[in-house]
């Protein structure tokens, strides 16, 4: 269950916004996550509980979790030199997520021998549907309605951060086509040429940005 519930999150948070908030992604995500990341902590405390011996805990000395309390914990301080407080509790709020999640994550994925491999899958699945609402969205074919700062957005709110996930999921798509199945590795193959797609889309739009604003300052200053 924890790892098909990571697995979920992977595919349907990212497709989940709202259009009558300010940021159509974030809040709604944020609270879905904690919910679910409540769920997903009680079931590891439980089994932990039950039967501590047959859980593998030497992952957590890692370095990355001091890391990550150290940063934690500086954000924690600095909310009390923050202008509008408010607003800090809120960041601090997803950065202990953001902690939560990640030890979570790791604990699951690293006691399960097939977290790698449903990850993968759902990484794909996640990249090509995002991939694919970003390049219908570019040639209004559909999704137009879909609230967005630039096109193709997706359904990330931003243009710059479709292209960030997109290039996120690349690895997966490329681990998947050279080692899964054929299935599988068609899969892979297709997220990987739609999230080169979505990329390039990107590149053109931000170019044809830059150089309508050089035709504006040219005809301007002329």
């Amino acid at each position: 269950m924890p790892t098909l519930l990571i697995a979920a999150l992977v595919v349907c948070l990212p497709l989940v916004y709202l259009n009558t908030t300010l940021d159509p992604t974030q809040p709604l995500r944020y609270l879905i996550l904690a919910i679910a990341l409540s769920i997903l902590s009680g079931t590891l405390l439980a089994r932990l509980y039950r039967s501590r011996s047959n859980h593998d805990l030497s992952v957590l000395r890692r370095l990355i979790f001091p890391v990550c309390g150290i940063y934690m914990l500086i954000s924690a301080i600095s909310v009390m030199q923050a202008i509008n407080v408010a607003d800090a509790i809120y960041d601090l709020s997803k950065v202990l997520i953001s902690g939560v999640l990640l030890v979570c994550a790791t604990f699951v994925l690293s006691s399960d021998g097939r977290a790698t491999r449903l990850l993968t899958k759902a990484m794909l699945i996640s990249g090509g549907l995002l991939a694919t609402i970003g390049v219908c969205q570019y040639y209004g074919i559909a999704f137009t309605n879909i609230p967005g700062n630039g096109m193709p957005a997706g359904t990330m709110a931003n243009k710059n951060l479709l292209a960030s996930i997109v290039c996120m999921t690349l690895p997966f798509g490329l681990y998947a086509t050279l080692r899964f199945d054929r299935a599988w590795s068609i899969v892979g193959f297709l997220e990987v040429m739609l999230s080169f797609w979505v990329i390039l889309l990107h590149s053109a739009v931000g170019t044809r940005f830059h150089i309508r604003s050089s035709q504006v300052h040219y005809h301007t200053s002329g």
